[in-house]
């Protein structure tokens, strides 16, 4: 679902390897947002305004670096705060126009833009449920228009008030990055830190599958199994996209979180540590009032999953004593990805 990687100012960049791995888990578009300074010269005088630079519709990683090392020839990157974000369609398809960071604003076609300056930008990493997004514009798009533009109007500073924030998290139960043109980043939801940066989840972590082919696949130690061994790539509904909805089984109950469903109403949980979604054929997705949770196409996503088996496969090979690969490292030694001056 996304992820926000905001960098505050004197902070190196995420290295070339860390960009390109939240890329790989999160293909459908990146851009990133940035303090400048703009200069206006009238009659003879010249007045400047600090203002909010976003960039964003990168389809390709090549577009993105390429951005970004042409920024790093005219600009201190270490020091100029920056926040990237790389996105998972939910809602309002694939395109340029959805990626973000947005400026605060109610136009749509403001919105959409490729480039643009605001007074105040924002990243989201997550479904906003209390919004009904207008078709072919994401439920951010919808909520910033809608909520956030005019909560901004009314109160210019919201993000400094630590009960507005609440109120902000507790409309979106998600994760947003505010940069200001001062450069000053706020964030609204739990962030874990890597070097000095703020991620909105892990999937800046390289997923096993790709960390683990330097060591030969998985699978080659099941030869008979080898077909059906892979990962599937399937189409997912997230529990929590329905409101109250609840997953089932052996006796227990859970919230929706971290838990999917297929076509089939089959559910998955989503193994952080194999950064895979595994089907647990003992669980049940129902809503609210206790019927079976409709799969709605939609709501879906594409996500690589993985059958029990096939997860007890992968700890046997990771964790089982013929092969142990170093997993345990979870230092960056890379090369860093150097783009300043």
């Amino acid at each position: 679902m996304c992820i926000i990687a905001a960098k505050p100012a004197n902070t190196p960049m995420p290295s070339l390897d860390t960009i390109r791995t939240m890329w790989t888990n999160n293909p459908d578009g990146a851009g990133i947002m940035y303090p400048i300074t703009q200069v206006h010269k009238a009659k003879g005088s010249k007045t400047t305004t600090k203002v909010v630079q976003i960039e964003k519709g990168f389809m390709k990683l090549s577009e993105l670096t390429e951005r970004l090392t042409e920024l790093g020839k005219s600009m201190d990157l270490t020091a100029t705060p920056m926040v990237l974000h790389f996105r998972i369609t939910t809602h309002g398809g694939t395109c340029p126009a959805n990626c973000h960071p947005f400026p605060v604003t109610n136009s749509i076609g403001v919105l959409q833009k490729r480039k643009s300056t605001a007074k105040l930008g924002v990243a989201h990493n997550g479904i906003i449920h209390s919004v009904t997004p207008r078709k072919g514009i994401s439920d951010t798009m919808e909520y910033i228009a809608t909520q956030l533009d005019p909560l901004t109007k009314a109160m210019p500073k919201w993000y400094e008030n630590k009960h507005a924030l609440r109120m902000v998290e507790n409309a979106i139960d998600s994760k947003l990055a505010v940069l200001t043109p001062e450069g000053s980043i706020h964030l609204v939801g739990k962030f874990e830190e890597h070097n000095g940066i703020r991620y909105s989840n892990s999937s800046y972590e390289p997923r096993l599958w790709n960390s683990w082919r330097a060591y030969g696949s998985a699978w080659d130690m099941y030869e008979d199994d080898e077909p059906d061994s892979a990962p599937t790539l399937r189409h997912l509904m997230y529990v929590d996209t329905v409101s109250g909805a609840y997953v089932k089984g052996n006796g227990y109950v859970y919230d929706g979180d971290d838990y999917a469903i297929d076509y089939q109403k089959r559910v998955y949980w989503f193994d952080a540590e194999l950064g895979y979604w595994v089907e647990d054929p003992s669980l049940s997705a129902v809503t609210a009032e206790g019927s079976p949770l409709k799969f709605d196409f939609k709501e879906a996503v594409q996500e690589q999953t993985l059958t029990e088996g096939q997860a007890e496969m992968w700890y046997d090979y990771l964790y089982g004593d013929d092969i142990e690969p170093d997993a345990t490292d979870d230092t960056d030694e890379k090369v860093p990805f150097s783009l300043d001056k």
